[in-house]
């Protein structure tokens, strides 16, 4: 977990890269699938399991063009934040992280 100084400037490039202002903003494969609802409603649908799955079968990690490290991120805190990263833990099965 990390504090940041930055917080407004933070704020300020997720809207810009997500269109949204609120947090928890969550990124798949390194695309925006929205926030705390949004995450809960895929996982709860299997969505979620299916882009996290879907991203790692097409991705080959020696391409150069691969220009991310992750396959879920969850930005942000608060109760949003913690049941997003809650729900994650449960596709990577080993309840720490999700991937």
């Amino acid at each position: 977990m990390y504090s940041l100084d930055n917080g407004a400037e933070i704020q300020a490039v997720l809207k810009e890269l997500s269109g949204q202002s609120t947090v928890p903003n969550v990124f798949v494969n390194g695309k925006h699938i929205g926030g705390s609802d949004t995450t809960t409603q895929a996982f709860s649908n299997g969505s979620l399991s299916r882009m996290v799955i879907d991203g790692q079968m097409r991705r080959d990690p020696f391409d150069p063009a691969h220009k991310y490290d992750y396959d879920l991120v969850v930005l942000g805190g608060g109760s949003g934040g913690l049941a997003c990263a809650k729900v994650c833990t449960y596709i990577s099965g080993d309840g720490t992280r999700s991937g």
